[in-house]
């Protein structure tokens, strides 16, 4: 119980409480508690909870439905108020939302209360209220503060995960190197493994059979996540199994790359979007590098290019073909070198 600005030294006071529940049922009122009330405590240090943001939907495919999830990381319950976010949004806490938060709880910032709990009734009494703003598409700055003091500050990108930026996807993050990290970086974050996430719960990704696919993917597909051998099964084209299409869909990291390819229909067309990121070996960011666009009815084999080279610049590389001009069945890779004529020369 919390008691602040309203008793006086030397003053006596009787007291008696009642129990509510979410529901406005309400006990019976206990019997009286008598006191003095004595000289305030003042601690010589105040503790700011150690509070991170654990996960954002930033760009829904539709509605308001934008949130920034909280989590507590200290060892003991705390008395939460005072939270303020700053910058792409803003945000007070109001008093009437103070609550204790023990460790490990989570707590919800929201666009718009009544939408998010229509789509999300079970996570509802965690929101401690509506940001006023709107987070940007294309990102943003996010600061975090608890009492005046700041104690998170970081930039996310529209161009980390290609599922975060209008496809549903959430960023979740990766708690596992501890939570006084680089967060303006994409090695602090994930993609979330369900669209639009898991606001007020854990939603690190699991892969309980091993087999490399995430469960949430493999439920959404009508494959067994307990069930490893489904992942060499065809995916719907003979020598493509289940496996190669989740690797299709994901970032690909490899020593000097990062490399993700989109395709989905969009108003009587195909889009192919490729997202091409610095990997482990090009912090250079002086070199340049050259993409280009290809396609094909049979994997590996009469590939056909359907644009020019295009230099990288870091950005999102979007094509688009008419969808009765493509084949009936295409494949599209991204082919990308230090300079055009490397492949050409091949």
């Amino acid at each position: 119980m919390c008691i602040r600005d309203s008793l006086l030294p030397g003053r006596h006071y009787r007291l008696r409480v009642r129990r509510s529940d979410l529901a406005g049922r309400h006990s019976h009122w206990s019997d009286a508690f008598d006191f003095v009330a004595g000289n305030p405590i003042v601690p010589s240090s105040v503790s700011v909870p150690r509070l991170r943001v654990a996960e954002i939907l930033f760009h829904p495919v539709e509605g308001d439905l934008e949130y920034l999830e909280l989590i507590s990381f200290e060892d003991d319950d705390v008395w939460l108020s005072d939270v303020e976010l700053r910058e792409g949004v803003s945000f007070e806490m109001s008093p009437g939302a103070a609550r204790v938060l023990s460790p490990g709880d989570r707590v919800l910032v929201v666009q718009d209360e009544a939408a998010f709990a229509r789509v999300f009734p079970a996570a509802k009494d965690r929101i401690i209220g509506e940001f006023d703003g709107q987070l940007s598409n294309g990102g943003d700055t996010v600061v975090v503060q608890v009492g005046g003091t700041v104690v998170q500050s970081f930039e996310y990108s529209d161009e980390w995960f290609l599922s975060t930026d209008g496809e549903g996807g959430t960023l979740v993050a990766d708690f596992s190197l501890g939570i006084d990290r680089d967060w303006s970086a994409q090695s602090g974050w994930k993609e979330s493994a369900v669209n639009y996430g898991t606001p007020g719960r854990d939603g690190s990704p699991s892969d309980r059979d091993a087999d490399g696919i995430r469960d949430a993917w493999e439920l959404s597909r009508g494959l067994d996540p307990l069930d490893s051998s489904d992942a060499g099964l065809d995916a719907g084209f003979v020598g493509f199994s289940w496996l190669d299409r989740w690797r299709s869909t994901q970032c690909l990291e490899g020593g000097d790359s990062q490399l993700r390819l989109a395709v989905s229909p969009e108003g009587g067309k195909t889009r192919i979007s490729v997202c091409l990121g610095r990997g482990r070996d090009m912090d250079d960011l002086s070199r340049v590098r050259w993409v280009q666009l290809q396609r094909s009815n049979v994997i590996d084999s009469s590939w056909i290019p359907v644009t020019d080279w295009i230099e990288d610049d870091g950005s999102r590389i979007v094509f688009t073909e008419d969808a009765n001009t493509a084949l009936q069945q295409s494949f599209y890779r991204a082919i990308v070198r230090e300079s055009p004529r490397e492949f050409d020369s091949q």
